[in-house]
C-alpha cells in the first residue's frame, strides 16, 4: 500500500484518504471518491474547500482570546469609547480555508477567521451550486473604501459573525492539514462524541461532513490567523463597529 512521505516519521495509507462525493448510487449510499497522490507525495486536488466550527468551551486552557487583542485597544481607546462587546470573550469561531487562492494562485489558500459572541450562531444553509462558484462567492470581496484604518479588506460574512480576519497560506499547509484529518479519521466511517466542533471539507467531486473533536493543527492555525491575519470590515459600518 502506497504512503504518504511528507516527513520521515510521517506516513499516511492513501487509503485513508477517502470522502464521499454528493452523487447518490443506486442503492442510495454515497460513492467514495478516493483523493489520489501527486507525484512529491501530497494529496491532489484542485478544488478545496474546508470549514471548522469550534465553541469556546472546547478550546484547550490557555487558547482563549477575546477582541481585546493587542492592537484593537488601541484604536477603541483612542475614541475614548470602550464598548462592553470588546471586552466579551468570543463563544463561536469559524475558521474556512478556499483553496486555490481567490486571485486564481494555485501555489496558496485564502484563510479566513469569524468570531461571534453567540453561541447559537447558525451555519449558512448549504446551496447546490458548483464548487467553484461557491468558493468565489464566499471569498467575494467588495472595492476598498477610505474610511476604516490599516485598509481592512472588506468581506462578505454569515450573518452573526462580527470580528473577521484573514491569511494566506501555501498549499503546502493544507496539504499537511489534511493528511492530519486522514491520519484522525475523518474521511472513514469513524464518529466520535460531540467534542463541540465540526468539520466540513469538500475536495473536487468529494465532501465530509462531521461532529468532531478539536484539532490541534487547525487549533493552531485558528490563533495564527488572529494574531498574523489582516483585519476585515463588513460593509455598512463604521470602523470602530468593525472590531466588535
Amino acid at each position: 500500500m502506497g504512503c504518504y512521505r511528507l516527513q520521515p516519521s510521517l506516513c499516511v495509507p492513501v487509503l485513508h484518504l477517502l470522502i464521499c462525493t454528493a452523487c447518490v448510487i443506486p442503492s442510495g449510499c454515497l460513492a467514495p471518491h478516493k483523493v489520489a497522490r501527486t507525484e512529491t507525495g501530497g494529496p491532489e486536488y484542485s478544488k478545496a474547500r474546508l470549514i471548522y466550527r469550534l465553541s469556546q468551551s472546547s478550546t484547550k486552557s490557555g487558547t482563549q482570546f477575546s477582541t481585546t487583542a493587542p492592537g484593537l485597544v488601541d484604536l477603541v481607546s483612542a475614541a475614548n469609547d470602550v464598548l462592553e462587546e470588546e471586552t466579551a470573550a468570543w463563544e463561536t469561531a469559524r475558521l474556512e480555508i478556499i483553496y486555490p487562492h481567490p486571485d486564481g494562485n494555485t501555489s496558496t489558500a485564502r484563510v479566513v477567521l469569524q468570531l461571534s459572541h453567540d453561541a447559537t450562531v447558525a451555519e449558512p444553509a448549504a446551496v447546490s451550486k458548483p464548487l467553484g462558484t461557491r468558493i468565489r462567492q464566499a471569498a467575494a470581496v467588495l472595492p476598498f473604501v477610505d474610511e476604516p484604518a490599516d485598509r481592512m479588506d472588506p468581506v462578505t460574512t454569515p450573518e452573526g459573525f462580527e470580528n473577521v480576519r484573514m491569511l494566506d497560506i501555501p498549499r503546502e499547509q493544507l496539504d499537511l492539514l489534511l493528511v492530519d484529518l486522514a491520519g484522525s479519521g475523518l474521511f472513514e466511517d469513524q464518529k466520535r462524541p460531540d467534542g463541540g466542533t465540526t468539520l466540513d471539507v469538500t475536495l473536487d467531486r468529494g465532501r465530509v461532513r462531521k461532529a468532531w473533536t478539536p484539532e490541534p493543527r487547525l487549533d493552531d492555525l485558528v490563533m495564527r490567523v488572529w494574531r498574523e491575519g489582516r483585519r476585515m470590515y463588513l460593509p455598512g459600518r463604521s470602523p470602530l463597529q468593525n472590531q466588535n
